[in-house]
């Protein structure tokens, strides 16, 4: 497991997490999906063919799973020189899956633009059940109740960073990290647990 992150730790099972996004993009359905669609939009940056799957339907429709992925699809396109992104949550847990999937993506598509050497457009996010689990309540109580004390956060990605991550560099993490300028995050609401 990686020892950057401990949040997928529980789903590990004979080593590895096959619910996890990136096994889904890479290698679930015997196609490097994310490979496939960056060579389709290199070759057409007007193709509408830029879709990634997670969803297997074989396993998280059919079996019963510990975890199945709450994204289950995502759209790249190219429009007016910028990759813009369309993510579809099937169910989202907005104070654990939320702000992790937002943040993830938003930071994806900033990785994939670098790639395609084209401009950062929009992440649009559609979510078909948010939610919040009793045990959260708390917490959203609490977080409703402050106000940001940041408007804009700069950012700077570090060069290469989508052939980096393919050939799983540790420093990228760190640089990224320190890549976000006047991020000042609130004080902590303390351990949340995933409800599971």
């Amino acid at each position: 497991m990686s020892s950057k992150t401990k949040i997928w730790d529980s789903f590990v099972e004979n080593g590895e997490v096959s619910s996890a996004y990136g096994y889904r993009w890479r290698s679930a359905f015997g196609v490097d999906q994310l490979d496939v669609v960056l060579k389709k939009l290199t070759a057409d940056s007007s193709s509408r063919h830029g879709v990634i799957m997670m969803w297997k339907p074989d396993e998280d429709l059919l079996k019963v799973q510990k975890n199945v992925p709450c994204p289950v699809m995502f759209t790249l396109n190219i429009i007016g020189g910028k990759l813009s992104t369309h993510l579809m949550i099937r169910s989202n847990d907005m104070i654990l899956g939320n702000p992790t999937d937002i943040a993830g993506y938003a930071l994806l598509t900033h990785i994939l633009a670098q790639k395609l050497d084209v401009d950062v457009g929009t992440l649009t996010v559609s979510i078909s059940n948010a939610h919040i689990y009793e045990n959260h309540y708390e917490i959203a109580e609490e977080l409703i109740s402050r106000l940001s004390k940041t408007k804009r956060v700069d950012f700077y990605l570090p060069l290469d960073s989508y052939d980096r991550a393919v050939n799983l560099k540790d420093s990228l993490v760190d640089e990224i990290k320190a890549g976000f300028k006047n991020y000042l995050p609130g004080p902590s609401v303390g351990p949340i647990k995933i409800a599971l």
